[in-house]
C-alpha cells in the first residue's frame, strides 16, 4: 500500500494475487445522510452490510441495502476467432452444510489495483484490456453511480463487443438477510434504459448512460459471508437478479480508448424511489468542504512545535482525518429544522447520546466545525427527559429511543462547556445551552430515572445489579456483564468535571446561585471521590462501589480504563502524585499498541478473544477487548501530568502512533471499533491485534484526532 499525492486518494493498494491478505481489509464512503457504500478492497463482499448503496428512508436512519453488486461481464470479439468473455465481479458461496467455499465469479484474479479517498475505484487487466470501475456515493443524495472505463482493445486487436452490467438486488433490512423463498419478491419494471424494482413498499430505480436493459429474473443462491459467520450470525444471502443492462460497444469507441484518458465509459446510476437520477462523478462539492477542514488541521498543527515532524506525514494526516471525521457527521431533522447529529459507527450505529458528545470535541470542535457542533448539541438539547439526553435514537425514525445512560448527560455537558470555550458562541450559551447543562445537573442532584442520584457525600450513584447504564453496557439474555452499578468511577469524575466547569461559565449566563452552590459541592465531591476510590496497595482507583445488604460498602478493584477519565478531563479530583500513579497502573495493565484493554488481563473475567455467537461475545465486549477510543484520555493524561512539556507529548504520540499508521495503511483511512486482547505475534504494532467489531468508529477517530492535535499545537 502506497500514499498518494493524486488529488484526494488517499490509499493505493497493489493487490495481485492478494486474495488472502486483502479480504479482510474495508473501505467505506459516506456523504452526510447516514447512506453508506461499503466492501472489501478486492470486491468481495463478506458481510451483510456490504453493497454499492445502503440508504435512508428516514435520513439518518432507516437504512435499506439496495444493491449489493454488479455482475459486471464483457464479450469481446476478434475477426474470425471465437468471443472472449471476461468477468470482473467476485463473491464467495458455501452450500448449506459445507465446510469449503469458493469464489465465483473470479474476477479478482484480474485485478492489479485498488485505491480509496473520495470514492473507491478498482482497476483490473486481461492481457492488454484495462478496466476501472469506480464508484461514487452522491453527497447529501440516496444514490450511487458506477463508473466503468475500458481502454487497450487495440492492443489485442479486440473490434467489437458487449457489456453486460446486471444488478444484484436485495431491497432489504440493512441488519438482514434476503432469502429466494421470503414471502414479500421483488417486483420488476424494466423501460428500455431504466430498471425499477420494488420490494416492501421500497423502490430502487437503476439506469445506464447507453444501452438497455432486458428482463431476465433470476437468483443466486448461498452467497457466503465470512465476517458474519466469525459473528456467529446467519452468513447466507441469496441475491435478486432482475435482468441486466446490455451495451454494444460501438467499434470507433473502442479504436479511440487507447489510454485512461480515452477511455471508452459507461455509468450505472442506482438511486433509492422513483424518480431517475442523473449520474454524478464529481467529488468536488465534498472536496472544497474537506479542503478547509484539512487546511485548518494542518494550519493548527505549525502553532506549536511539531512532534509528527515530517510534513509529508502531517500532510497525509490531515488529509485523511478529514475525511474520517467527515464520515459520520450527519443531517438530522427535528420537526422541521435541520440540525446535525453523529453516527456512531458504520455499519450498524446509529446516533447515540454518549458517543455524539465523547466524538464531538474531536469531529467537530477539533475541525472547526462550530455550526454543526451547536446542531448536535441542540439535536439532544430538544429531546432531554429528567435531565437525561437520549442513549440513542430509534433506527426507524428521529424518535429518542432509549434513556438509559448515566454518562450521556455528563458528556454532553462537557462537550457542551468546550463547544463554548472554542467557537466563543456565549448567545446559545446564554440563551439555552447554559439552562439545558443546568437541567441535568439538578436532575443528578435530587435524582432521576435509572436510580440516578446523589448520595450524601456528594458522589453519584445509580443502576441496580441488572442495569447497564455507563458504556460497559453490555447485556444479553437478560444478563448484564459489566453492571457497574452504584458509584462509577468515571462518572464521578465526569461529575466533578462538570461542576467544576460550570461554577466559572454559569456567571456568564447569568446564573450566579447555580455557579456558587456548584463550586461549593465541587469541593464535597472532590474530597469524597478520593476517599471512596483511592487504592493505595495498588495505586490506583477501585472501578465502582455500591452498597451491599448488609450495609457494607463493596468496591469493585477490577482494573480498568474507566480510572484515567479522573485524570485526563480539564479539573481532576486527583493530587498530582496519584493521578500520576493512576498512569503507571493503567500503562502496565491496560495499555496496547491499538487501545486500552477494558480489563487486566489477571482478572478472573478477562476474555482473550472477542468470537462466536452475540451472547459470547457481548460477554468479551468489555472484559478485556481492547477499545481505541479511551487511549486519547490515557494521552490526555500523559499531557496533564507532564504540563504539556516536549517529552510529555513525544511520549503521548508513541501512545496514538501505531492508530495513526493503521489510518493511513490498512485501516483504509478509518479505525475500528475495537480489538481482540490476544496479540498477533512477529506482526507491526498497528496490527497486532485483530480487528472486530464496526471497521468504522466515529470515537475511535475522534479521539485519536483530538489528542494528536493538542500533541501538536501543546496546548488544550
Amino acid at each position: 500500500m502506497n500514499q498518494t499525492e493524486k488529488g484526494w486518494v488517499t490509499h493505493e493498494f497493489d493487490v495481485e494475487g492478494g486474495v488472502r491478505e486483502m479480504i479482510g481489509e474495508e473501505w467505506l464512503l459516506s456523504n452526510g445522510t447516514g447512506a453508506f457504500s461499503s466492501g472489501t478492497v478486492i470486491g468481495c463482499n463478506t458481510r451483510r452490510y456490504h453493497g454499492l448503496l445502503c440508504a435512508c428512508n428516514h435520513p439518518p436512519v432507516g437504512r435499506e441495502l439496495l444493491v449489493s453488486q454488479m455482475i459486471e461481464r464483457m464479450d469481446l470479439r476478434k475477426k474470425n476467432e471465437a468471443t472472449q468473455s471476461i468477468e470482473l465481479t467476485t463473491c464467495e458461496f458455501r452450500d448449506e452444510g459445507c465446510e469449503a467455499t469458493v469464489y465465483a465469479p473470479q474476477g479478482v484474479h484480474m485485478l492489479e489495483k485498488f485505491e480509496r479517498g473520495l470514492d473507491a475505484g478498482w482497476e483490473y487487466a486481461w492481457g492488454g484490456v484495462r478496466f476501472e470501475k469506480r464508484v461514487n456515493l452522491h453527497w447529501k443524495e440516496q444514490a450511487v453511480t458506477v463508473t466503468y472505463r475500458m481502454w487497450g482493445f487495440d492492443e489485442e486487436g479486440f473490434e467489437g463487443g458487449v457489456l453486460q452490467l446486471a444488478p444484484m438486488v436485495l431491497i432489504r433490512d440493512f441488519h438482514e438477510l434476503l432469502k429466494h423463498d421470503d414471502e414479500e419478491q421483488p417486483v420488476v419494471e424494466g423501460e428500455g434504459e431504466v430498471l425499477r424494482v420494488k420490494r416492501a413498499g421500497t423502490t430502487v430505480t437503476m439506469k445506464a448512460s447507453e444501452g438497455w436493459f432486458g428482463e431476465a429474473q433470476d437468483w443466486w443462491y448461498h452467497i457466503y459471508y465470512r465476517v458474519e459467520r466469525d459473528r456467529g450470525l446467519g452468513d447466507q444471502e441469496d441475491y435478486f437478479i432482475p435482468g441486466m443492462f446490455t451495451v454494444e460497444l460501438d467499434q470507433e469507441k473502442m479504436r479511440r480508448a487507447v489510454s485512461r484518458e480515452e477511455a471508452y465509459e459507461v455509468t450505472v446510476t442506482i438511486g433509492l424511489g422513483e424518480e431517475i437520477v442523473k449520474p454524478n462523478q464529481s467529488v468536488e462539492e465534498r472536496e472544497a468542504h474537506l479542503a478547509k477542514i484539512a487546511a485548518k488541521l494542518e494550519k493548527d498543527g505549525k502553532k506549536g512545535e511539531s512532534i509528527v515532524g515530517d510534513k509529508e506525514l502531517t500532510k497525509q494526516l490531515a488529509k485523511n482525518f478529514a475525511i474520517a471525521s467527515d464520515d459520520f457527521v450527519v443531517d438530522r431533522w427535528v420537526g422541521d429544522e435541520k440540525l446535525s447529529t453523529i453516527l456512531a459507527g458504520f455499519p450498524w450505529f446509529a446516533d447515540w447520546g454518549r458517543d455524539t458528545f465523547i466524538a464531538l470535541p474531536g469531529l467537530m470542535l477539533t475541525t472547526g466545525r462550530f455550526e454543526e457542533a451547536k446542531g448536535a448539541l441542540q439535536t439532544f438539547a430538544r429531546f432531554i427527559h429528567h435531565g437525561l439526553v437520549p442513549n440513542l435514537f430509534d433506527d426507524y425514525d428521529d424518535k429518542a429511543a432509549h434513556y438509559n445512560t448515566v454518562d450521556g448527560s455528563l458528556w454532553f455537558v462537557h462537550a457542551a462547556v468546550e463547544y463554548v470555550k472554542l467557537s466563543g458562541d456565549k448567545k446559545s450559551w446564554k440563551e439555552w445551552l447554559a439552562e439545558a447543562c443546568v437541567k441535568i445537573v439538578e436532575a443528578y442532584r435530587e435524582g432521576t430515572d435509572f436510580n440516578i442520584r446523589m448520595e450524601e457525600d456528594g458522589l453519584i450513584s445509580a443502576g441496580d445489579p441488572d442495569s447497564q447504564l455507563t458504556w460497559m453496557d453490555a447485556k444479553r439474555d437478560g444478563v448484564a456483564f459489566t453492571p457497574r452499578w452504584g458509584k462509577a468511577v468515571e462518572i464521578n469524575a465526569l461529575w466533578y468535571n462538570a461542576l467544576m466547569s460550570l461554577k466559572d461559565t454559569l456567571r456568564d449566563a447569568k446564573m450566579p446561585e447555580h455557579a456558587t452552590a456548584y463550586n461549593k459541592l465541587a469541593k464535597q465531591v472532590k474530597k469524597s471521590f478520593v476517599d471512596l476510590f483511592w487504592r493505595e496497595d495498588v495505586g490506583c482507583l477501585f472501578d465502582c462501589a455500591h452498597v451491599g445488604e448488609n450495609g457494607h460498602v463493596h468496591k469493585d478493584s477490577a482494573i480498568r480504563p474507566n480510572m484515567v477519565f479522573a485524570v485526563s478531563l480539564s479539573y481532576s479530583p486527583l493530587p498530582m502524585t496519584k493521578a500520576k500513579r493512576v498512569l503507571e497502573v493503567a500503562r502496565e495493565k491496560l495499555l496496547t499498541p491499538v487501545g486500552m484493554r477494558t480489563l487486566s488481563e489477571d482478572n478472573v473475567q478477562y476474555e482473550r478473544y472477542y468470537k462466536g455467537n452475540q451472547f459470547n461475545r457481548d460477554k468479551a465486549y468489555h472484559q478485556g477487548t481492547i477499545w481505541p477510543w479511551p487511549i486519547g484520555a490515557f494521552a490526555e493524561g500523559i499531557l496533564r501530568t507532564g504540563k504539556f512539556s516536549k517529552k510529555s507529548r513525544k511520549e503521548a504520540y508513541a501512545v496514538i502512533e501505531p492508530l495513526c499508521e493503521r489510518v493511513l495503511g490498512k485501516g483504509v483511512g478509518q479505525l475500528h471499533e475495537i480489538f481482540e486482547a490476544q496479540p498477533i505475534e512477529g506482526v507491526k504494532a498497528a496490527y497486532s491485534h485483530r480487528a472486530v467489531g464496526c471497521w468504522a468508529q466515529a470515537w475511535s477517530i475522534s479521539e485519536v484526532l483530538r489528542v494528536l492535535m493538542m500533541i501538536e499545537k501543546g496546548k488544550e
